[in-house]
């Protein structure tokens, strides 16, 4: 994502997750919690501002059956434990779409395993 902003979010069959502002993001899982927020449950959080590589900060998400990770420069900026209310964030992600949202020209490498 550039170091000077921008809006970067995965969507999947679970439900999504998003880096805005460089600074905040937020997890949703479907079917989860209260389901308050568009049949779900949404997690906000914030961190501070990563360090650039050429103009850009490369975030990794790392999901596994009992938890939601993300690393920048290897330094967890996220973790998330995946419980009993955690709704369809407790199955396997079968399907990746990614969106990097800015007005420039950008390339998106999206990689999954």
């Amino acid at each position: 994502m550039p170091c000077d902003g921008g809006w970067f979010k995965l969507y999947y069959n679970t439900g999504h997750f998003e880096i805005f502002a460089n600074n905040k993001g937020n997890l949703f899982c479907k079917n989860a919690g209260k389901k308050n927020w568009y049949g779900g449950e949404k997690f906000d959080f914030s961190f501070p501002k990563q360090h650039c590589v050429n103009g850009f900060v490369q975030f990794d998400v790392v999901k596994s059956s009992t938890d939601f990770d993300v690393y920048v420069n290897g330094g967890r900026i996220f973790h998330h434990s995946i419980g009993g209310y955690d709704g369809d964030c407790r199955q396997s992600i079968n399907a990746v779409t990614g969106y990097v949202y800015d007005s420039r020209p950008l390339t998106f490498y999206l990689g999954v395993n």
